[in-house]
């Protein structure tokens, strides 16, 4: 893989630290589950609808852990296998760069307040607590409760 330097332009500019917001960290939560539920409601319906009912989830997550098997298991579910060298590339030549340690509390200005209110739902303090990438079940923030109150 390559890996960037951290010398890059973008890189460079970006803050070293932030405040979070916890209002809006719960509201964004919220609204990351919301559509997570949705989309992936509305895809299998679609896909029963228009298609043969089979649907291919590919996650951000999941190229990061193993880019080359996720590509490999998209073609094959396309009907289109691709090939070993074209694998082998794009294993050599995807780019990351990690700013360094995984502790978010180097990051986050208000860790512990926002641990603390993560600590209402252990399922998120679990994601918050991950080092490496992982999909993670949504996490009851997002009942459906309130798009039902909507319509």
């Amino acid at each position: 893989r390559k890996k960037l330097t951290g010398g890059e332009d973008c890189i460079k500019s970006l803050p070293t630290t932030i405040n979070l917001n916890v209002t809006e960290l719960w509201s964004k939560i919220h609204e990351s589950e919301m559509k997570r539920a949705i989309v992936t409601e509305a895809a299998g319906e679609l896909a029963n609808k228009f298609g043969d009912g089979r649907i291919f989830c590919l996650s951000y997550e999941s190229m990061q852990q193993d880019i080359v098997g996720e590509m490999r298991d998209l073609g094959e579910f396309l009907g289109s296998s691709i090939d070993e060298e074209s694998l082998q590339k794009l294993s050599e030549e995807t780019v990351s760069y990690k700013r360094g340690s995984d502790d978010l509390s180097e990051y986050i200005e208000n860790y512990d307040e926002v641990y603390e209110s993560l600590s209402k739902n252990p399922c998120l303090l679990e994601q918050l607590e991950e080092d490496e990438p992982k999909n993670f079940p949504l996490c009851g923030v997002f009942t459906g409760d309130e798009e039902e109150e909507s319509q």
